[in-house]
């Protein structure tokens, strides 16, 4: 016997071999798109584990050197005050200086905060502390920073 098509058999046969070629053409696009969305979620949650960390070790970095000027500055102002030493009046308001810049230096990371600035800032008023009063005072850990 042989099998006669209606017409509307026959277009919706023809509609999905249209489909079937459609979908393979529009698959490789969809394959790239779901793998570019897989990726960046698995990207996203890598780089922020990473950027945490980086961040924690970068801000103990920063921490240890403050607290290393902090107390420098604080038993040279306790020296000064009880005139152990000879401490110049010039040098004594260049450390409160220091110790007032310290104090005032951010604990947490704020967008509109230079971090890199105010750390800049401390570290060339202690060196021009130390210069005044002649002595080395070399952060002993500074060879280990990098940034």
């Amino acid at each position: 016997m042989e099998a006669k098509h209606t017409e509307k058999e026959i277009d919706d046969e023809a509609a999905d071999i249209n489909d079937v070629f459609h979908s393979i053409a529009l698959s490789e696009e969809r394959l790239l798109k779901q793998g570019f969305q897989e990726g960046f979620m698995k990207g996203s949650l890598e780089g922020e584990v990473e950027g945490f960390h980086l961040g924690y070790h970068r801000g103990a970095e920063i921490g240890a050197e403050i607290g290393y000027y902090k107390g420098v500055v604080e038993t040279l102002l306790v020296i000064s005050d009880k005139r152990e030493h000879d401490v110049p009046g010039k040098a004594v308001s260049v450390l409160q200086k220091v110790l007032e810049l310290i104090n005032h230096f951010p604990t947490s990371n704020a967008e509109d905060v230079d971090i890199t600035a105010a750390c800049d800032n401390i570290r060339a008023k202690f060196k021009k502390a130390c210069a005044l009063l002649k002595i080395d005072g070399t952060f002993p850990e500074l060879s280990k920073i990098s940034f």
